[in-house]
């Protein structure tokens, strides 16, 4: 599901129309964030589709995997494509949560998903796009260490962008307290806020 608000305020269902249904459906989407995977400012989500139990015979083929989800080129567009899915395990593996994180530190965010009756698995992020971007980590001096809340804004060479820093990322995770902001073809920042 994929719940959208609209000018009222209200919260209104968008899966069908945004292209999210048909992919995950048959599954329970236990871990889903968005995340700028070719760091273009634009967020993508990724959904871990999994069960809450294995119904099937042993037999039986199962398939379920780590889909992906990217927006569209056309800004402001709510609609979404269905890229091609990661399988980060056996297809008898269910996906649970999934937690964010540059592992590796080139900027592209990574993600760890963690399987239903298997060992987690770490993906790492192979987008040949090369564009600039930005990772924030803050330390706070006077509250709480990780700054949790804190909101963030970069502007300067794409259109502002604004993100905060929350604790409760998604089911059964935490990503690395770190904020990403694609910058796509800007090669930089003039404020951060």
């Amino acid at each position: 599901m994929l719940y959208r608000q609209d000018p009222p305020g209200f919260f209104v269902e968008a899966g069908g129309q945004s292209g999210l249904h048909a992919a995950g459906w048959a599954f329970v989407g236990w871990g889903t964030q968005f995340l700028d995977a070719d760091c273009d400012g634009e967020p993508d989500l990724v959904v871990a589709n999994g069960h809450v139990d294995d119904f099937a015979p042993r037999e039986a083929s199962i398939t379920c995997d780590r889909s992906f989800f990217a927006t569209p080129a056309a800004a402001g567009s709510s609609s979404f494509w269905r890229v091609t899915p990661v399988r980060t395990s056996p297809a008898s593996t269910w996906g649970a949560g999934w937690r964010r994180l540059d592992w590796n530190r080139d900027g592209k965010m990574d993600f760890a998903v963690s399987n239903i009756g298997d060992r987690a698995s770490l993906v790492t992020n192979r987008s040949q796009r090369v564009v600039h971007f930005l990772n924030v980590k803050l330390h706070a001096r006077l509250t709480a260490r990780d700054a949790i809340g804190t909101v963030v804004e970069v502007v300067g060479g794409h259109p502002s962008l604004s993100k905060q820093l929350v604790a409760g990322d998604g089911y059964m995770a935490s990503n690395e307290r770190l904020l990403n902001f694609g910058l796509g073809d800007a090669s930089g920042v003039t404020e951060l806020r």
